[in-house]
């Protein structure tokens, strides 16, 4: 469970007065709370991460599967023929980014045109498997 940063739960800003407000929502509660008492109060909130894509929000963030594709093609360009994906962490961000990458890499024919291999390290694994390769890769 994620440790909240604001300060106080969702009532740490104490006798804040804003009229708008600019978020980075991900898994902390208190945040997402934070945000809904504002936009009951009827404060304007934007959201620049793309982490929580259930909570209906307006956002301004990164079009992630163009970003895969941008990649997917840089690598075609230098005739690089097999790709592998690897990450610490898999959220929404990664999952769009790697389904760019994997399309765009298909599409140019790229690995015979089969999956791209994918790797992602889970930080979240205990102390006591860490050595424990299964429980390292999702």
């Amino acid at each position: 469970m994620p440790v909240s940063r604001i300060v106080g739960g969702a009532g740490g800003l104490g006798g804040w007065r804003g009229d708008c407000a600019l978020v980075t929502l991900r898994e902390d509660p208190a945040a997402v709370s934070f945000v809904s008492a504002l936009r009951r109060k009827g404060v304007p909130v934007v959201d620049i991460t793309e982490e929580r894509p259930e909570i209906r929000i307006p956002r301004v963030c990164l079009d992630n599967a163009a970003v895969g594709r941008a990649v997917a093609e840089h690598f075609a360009e230098r005739n690089y023929r097999h790709a592998a994906w690897f990450s610490t962490y898999w959220m929404n961000v990664q999952a769009e980014r790697f389904a760019g990458f994997e399309a765009r890499w298909k599409e140019l024919g790229r690995g015979g045109g089969g999956d791209v291999a994918r790797w992602v390290l889970c930080e979240d694994v205990p102390a006591g498997r860490r050595n424990d390769s299964r429980a390292r890769w999702r």
